[in-house]
């Protein structure tokens, strides 16, 4: 996944002429949260621990991109991180690839 992500951001960057904020996240391990489904139960997921360059980020004009959407959750935590170090985060971009069998 590391690698999808390096890649990706590497080729956006030169195709836009952004600056690459790829090297200046780094995921560090995983914790375990509990989230409520919708079934109204607890269940209990991995989430990322992040690091981030603070002194990168400030005052930067960021664009955030995801593999998937759902709730949006991880997404809006993420983008409150960067935004406490002092970026600006204009958005966010969620792929998403859809694997099926044509009959």
């Amino acid at each position: 996944n590391q690698l999808r992500y390096k890649s990706f951001c590497h080729r956006v960057c030169e195709l836009t002429g952004a600056e690459n904020g790829y090297e200046h996240v780094r995921v560090c391990g995983e914790r375990k949260t509990i989230h409520d489904n919708r079934k109204n139960e607890d269940e209990v997921r991995k989430a990322n621990v992040v690091e981030f360059d603070e002194p990168f980020f400030d005052n930067k004009m960021v664009l955030v991109f995801d593999d998937v959407i759902t709730k949006g959750l991880s997404y809006a935590k993420y983008a409150n991180q960067l935004e406490r170090l002092g970026a600006c985060v204009i958005g966010g971009m969620f792929l998403a690839r859809t694997h099926y069998k044509v009959r």
